[in-house]
């Protein structure tokens, strides 16, 4: 059995809830992304420790993001913003990220 969080639960409930005001209807579900993949979550899992389950929220759906070691990406993320790079690099970086997020985020919603 899972271990459960009702402060994680009311949490997302809460988050689900403004974002249906967003959604006008739709039928695709709120997503929880883990970044972690499938086998590292199910490997905590069995230690006790978890991860959210669809089966607990409604009209959602969980994706695991398959990322092997997210301490790596975030130390060279925090590379990038100790000024490694310029200003100008760092804006057009996370301007065109934000643009490429934004358009697959408009197809995956809204198509």
């Amino acid at each position: 059995m899972q271990k459960r969080s009702q402060a994680d639960e009311d949490l997302i409930k809460a988050i689900f809830t403004s974002n249906d005001k967003f959604r006008k209807g739709s039928k695709l579900p709120n997503l929880i992304l883990d970044a972690r993949p499938k086998a590292n979550a199910y490997a905590n899992a069995a230690m006790g420790k978890g991860f959210e389950s669809p089966e607990f929220y409604h009209n959602s759906a969980r994706y695991f993001l398959g990322i092997e070691n997210i301490h790596v990406m975030r130390d060279s993320l925090n590379k990038l913003l100790d000024g490694s790079f310029s200003f100008s690099f760092l804006f057009l970086f996370f301007f065109f990220s934000f643009l490429f997020f934004s358009f697959f985020s408009f197809l995956f919603f809204f198509l």
